[in-house]
């Protein structure tokens, strides 16, 4: 194995174990299913809200061209390591994320003190776990949380601001593998 793929391995197992042990925790326990507000959601749903996301990302990203932000550096892996970093941004980090953020936190907070502190607390909350990034971008992470909060609220199923969440980083991975 290549010090790159061991690198991203490293990056990627957490994110790899978190899914797992929460799938094997509905699988096991079909109240962990409930808590995470696994569920479906109707189709003509899901699409209006990933309409909205990328209008807002495009919306975002053109604000962000017309200030100046810098462009996002390319990736230089190949092969298994940007196969598995991949999977680890697009796939597994949004997972885990709206499980732990939208699911088991927004509940808690929804519980004990309601929607609007539900939406932004878990917002807060899922910002400060990407402190990696520069503080303009962190109030976009912050939008973007309010946002995905929203789609939880209003749909009451994690699978929305999966499915939103997975679109904005895929987006995010093309713009650093892109070949122009």
């Amino acid at each position: 194995m290549s010090p790159e793929t061991r690198q991203v391995l490293a990056q990627v197992a957490p994110f790899l174990v978190g899914v797992a042990i929460l799938g094997v925790l509905m699988a096991l326990r079909p109240e962990t299913r409930q808590r995470l507000a696994w569920k479906p959601v109707p189709l003509g749903t899901l699409v209006r809200w990933l309409v909205l996301w990328v209008v807002w990302v495009t919306a975002t990203e053109l604000l962000g061209e017309a200030l100046g932000r810098p462009y996002p550096g390319r990736w230089t892996l190949h092969g298994v390591a940007l196969g598995l970093k991949i999977l680890g941004i697009v796939v597994l980090a949004p997972l885990l994320e709206e499980w732990v953020f939208r699911g088991l936190l927004f509940q808690l907070l929804l519980a004990r003190a309601g929607a609007a502190p539900a939406v932004v607390g878990t917002a807060v909350l899922f910002t400060l776990a990407h402190f990696q990034y520069r503080p303009p971008d962190l109030v976009l992470v912050l939008l973007d949380g309010l946002l995905l909060g929203l789609a939880r609220l209003r749909t009451g199923s994690t699978r929305v601001p999966f499915w939103m969440h997975l679109l904005g980083n895929a987006f995010a991975a093309w713009q650093r593998v892109r070949p122009w």
